[in-house]
């Protein structure tokens, strides 16, 4: 492997210090921590100075001992080939080795003296090797810093700041991750974008998908309504519908979801009647989020079908009936669907821990009176501010027999509450923290029947928040003066004129041409 400098580190190990190695293998090598180590000027010239000296010892070292060695074989062999000029060559031979003997201890400790640094040398040599670990990781510094006992400092104080750091550094690193992940998430286009990702795939994972390819035409029985003072008895060849346009429109910036509350009571296990009827608009143009009630009694053509009230569609042939029977009446193509049972609703308002609704006198004493709350204990609202219960808020959105607090009677009352009652939702729902909006759609996910799927929830997710959750324009169909209250078959009923209508409704959610 190459090495960034030619210093023979291998040779320089004066000290036989393993960090002072490990240090060096971490300045030097290529496969370490990548920053660059440079010693000041000084520091390199103790380095040379150092590596000569340590050199020149070792030389010197090496030569002692090569000195003894050839010593001891000069004489010996010198001894043995002149014996006949000693008379007594074992004295002569220990005399030798005695002074190898001498030769040899003074050479070891000569080498002993060799081997150790002079004080200013291990100085720098501690001195370089600290310099080197901090720059290889700055947390070396405050380790060594709060390894030492402060001043004053009892052995167990030391003891348990010591142990605090241990502690305390990993949890402090942790936090730090934490926050910086959150503020990458929070406040970059990219950590935003994938919040929104993993949240729509966390929303179609709890919603129950249904893309009403399994719906099936069904025949129902004739419901038939008591008919009012408003209502004119009319033959069914006598309605005059008018005519559409027979072009469906959709404009790319504008999505159309389709909001539906389903009443199943008496039902059994066929489906009920979509008495809630909601368009949901995205319209990233104007940068606005719109709402339009369809009446359930409109009555409007169903493809393949009688004419009946528009509720009907969905329950002779489900969802792709009712998206029909819009298209083919109101030139509007629908991008989804999203619909909730009534028991349900009342779950979802009960999970809001309830919501704030303002009453008539009219309002609050038929609530008390009638059935609308199903459960006797909550038929205690009054006039003015209530904060109601799941229960309470679905036998409000129920009446029609009484005037709203807009002077509206019968369905288009009705209606009415069934927007106040959205647009109170949607406001709560603002008002929740992220956490608390997590926690409510966890649980309230799985009453929703949808088509949607996690890309299409990504991209609506996505416009909603770039249009801003601020406030919802509202718009109900029929509109004003573009209808005629009938009674047609025994049912009261709202004969539109379509032509009218999906003027107005075209205007609303696309804008002015």
């Amino acid at each position: 492997m190459k090495r960034k400098t030619d210093i023979p580190w291998e040779e320089f190990d004066p000290s036989n210090d393993e960090e002072f190695q490990r240090n060096l293998e971490k300045a030097f090598f290529e496969d370490e921590p990548k920053e660059q180590i440079e010693l000041n000027h000084n520091e390199d010239i103790q380095w040379i100075d150092i590596e000569a000296s340590v050199k020149g010892k070792e030389e010197s070292k090496h030569n002692t001992y090569d000195n003894i060695h050839d010593f001891h074989e000069n004489a010996i062999e010198f001894a043995t080939s002149n014996e006949r000029e000693y008379d007594n060559f074992e004295l002569y031979e220990k005399a030798v080795h005695s002074i190898v003997n001498q030769e040899l201890m003074d050479a070891q400790e000569e080498v002993k003296q060799t081997d150790k640094l002079s004080s200013e040398e291990e100085d720098i040599i501690s001195e370089i090797s600290r310099s080197l670990a901090k720059q290889i990781d700055p947390g070396l510094a405050v380790e060594e810093a709060m390894e030492l006992p402060l001043e004053g400092e009892k052995p167990q104080e030391s003891l348990r700041r010591r142990r605090l750091k241990q502690i305390g550094i990993p949890i402090l690193i942790s936090l730090g991750a934490l926050l910086l992940s959150v503020c990458l998430l929070l406040f970059t286009k990219a950590g935003q974008s994938l919040l929104i990702h993993l949240g729509a795939n966390f929303v179609a994972g709890k919603v129950n998908y249904d893309d009403g390819s399994g719906h099936k035409v069904e025949i129902i029985p004739e419901i038939t309504d008591v008919p009012t003072d408003d209502d004119i008895e009319k033959n069914k060849e006598d309605v005059q519908l008018g005519t559409n346009n027979g072009t469906v429109r959709h404009e790319d910036y504008a999505v159309n979801i389709l909001l539906l509350g389903e009443e199943a009571i008496f039902s059994g296990n066929s489906r009920g009647r979509t008495d809630v009827m909601m368009i949901a608009t995205l319209n990233s143009k104007e940068k606005s989020i719109k709402l339009t009630s369809l009446m359930r009694d409109l009555y409007v053509q169903i493809p393949g079908y009688q004419d009946d009230k528009l509720n009907a569609a969905y329950t002779v042939g489900g969802i792709p009936m009712l998206f029909n029977t819009i298209e083919l009446n109101f030139d509007l193509k629908l991008d989804g669907y999203c619909l909730v049972g009534f028991d349900d609703f009342e779950k979802i308002i009960d999970k809001l821990n309830g919501i704030d609704i303002t009453l008539t006198s009219s309002e609050a004493n038929w609530l008390n009176t009638t059935n609308y709350i199903s459960n006797p204990n909550y038929r205690t609202v009054t006039a003015g501010l209530n904060h109601m219960n799941g229960n309470q808020a679905l036998g409000f959105c129920r009446i029609r027999d009484v005037a709203s607090g807009t002077k509206e009677l019968n369905d288009f009352g009705r209606t009415s509450r069934h927007r106040t009652v959205l647009d109170t939702i949607f406001q709560k729902y603002k008002s929740l923290n992220y956490w608390d909006l997590a926690m409510l759609m966890n649980s309230c996910l799985p009453m929703v029947t949808t088509d949607l799927d996690a890309k299409e929830l990504e991209t609506y997710i996505q416009l909603a928040l770039d249009i801003g959750l601020t406030k919802l324009e509202q718009l109900r169909i029929p509109a004003n003066g573009a209808y005629e209250d009938a009674y047609i078959s025994k049912k009261s009923v709202i004969i539109p004129n379509l032509q009218k209508n999906i003027e107005v409704l075209h205007t609303f959610i696309f804008g002015a041409e």
